[in-house]
């Protein structure tokens, strides 16, 4: 599992794990058309800023398709056939925190 320095602090850790919702997608995400698996997704979500999760579709031709979703994106989920929206949650310092900004 990643572990990553939580913003404004030194000396605390955060480790990064995804919750998963199918058949779900929240709209409006940046499209990454270079990430057509779920871990390069998962990989672009996390060198993003502000990036809270992301909507994939495996079924996109030629390759799996992959949005970004963030404070830009749409803010309540919506039924969407093959679509798997997955979020990020890192828990640091033991807390569980969503929406931290890595840089």
């Amino acid at each position: 599992m990643p572990v990553f320095v939580a913003v404004g602090s030194k000396h605390s850790e955060c480790t990064v794990h995804w919750t998963t919702e199918e058949n779900t997608a929240f709209g409006f995400g940046i499209v990454r058309h270079s990430a057509t698996t779920v871990a390069a997704c998962q990989q672009e979500c996390l060198s993003t800023a502000e990036c809270n999760g992301f909507d994939f579709n495996p079924a996109m031709k030629p390759t799996g398709q992959c949005w970004l979703t963030g404070p830009w994106a749409g803010q309540y989920p919506i039924d969407m056939e093959g679509v798997t929206h997955f979020t990020l949650v890192r828990k640091c310092d033991g807390m569980y925190k969503q929406d931290v900004i890595v840089v």
